[in-house]
């Protein structure tokens, strides 16, 4: 990242509701709770976490949500590795490449990768041309390919969805407990900076 870049930034916080359902963007910061990234990150990157493996993390522009997913991806391999390596591998993907669906294909043929011991970091689904053309069709083709990982976060910009009812929630992965649920998106927002951050920073 380097020295600035490390200076400048402030820890991502999320919101388990959308910051935009308050008149003021400031309010929702103390009006629910906020997680910190580092909190976060411990919370979901369990060894035995196999009915939270997919997340969708929504903001508004300009909010930080490619800024999350670097720092993430950085403090992931900073914190957890060892002389034996990492405990997962970890992949960080553009959702605007053109051939990102071909990319992730490519990872699971890998023959030195193990997909279900793989986080899958995959930013700006917004900025992905086929996502805007026909969404639908594009989750199903998503879905397929990143089912096989052991965790999967997809940044999103709000805006993309025309209201809170269209953002997907649901899809056909059975967990892999005994009780065999299904396995749902799990939805965060970035919260807005609190008085705190914008004086720090």
């Amino acid at each position: 990242l380097g020295k600035i870049n490390k200076s400048q930034y402030i820890e991502t916080h999320f919101l388990s509701c959308p910051p935009h359902d308050y008149d003021e963007p400031n309010k929702a910061t103390t009006a629910t709770t906020r997680e910190s990234m580092i909190s976060f990150c411990g919370r979901i990157l369990k060894e035995n976490n196999s009915n939270e493996r997919l997340y969708m993390v929504l903001a508004g522009s300009g909010m930080g949500k490619t800024t999350f997913m670097v720092n993430m991806f950085c403090h992931y391999i900073n914190n957890r590795m060892t002389r034996k390596g990492l405990p997962f591998d970890i992949r960080l993907l553009r959702l605007d490449d053109e051939n990102v669906i071909e990319r992730i294909q490519t990872i699971v043929r890998d023959p030195s990768v193990i997909a279900n011991k793989t986080i899958l970091l995959l930013d700006a689904l917004d900025e992905n041309r086929h996502a805007s053309e026909d969404f639908k069709k594009f989750q199903a083709e998503l879905e397929e390919v990143i089912e096989p990982f052991k965790l999967v976060m997809i940044t999103c910009r709000s805006q993309f969805f025309d209201s809170e009812k269209l953002i997907p929630e649901n899809t056909a992965w059975v967990s892999t407990g005994r009780e065999k649920n299904l396995i749902n998106y799990n939805k965060i927002y970035i919260s807005p900076f609190s008085d705190e951050d914008i004086t720090r920073y």
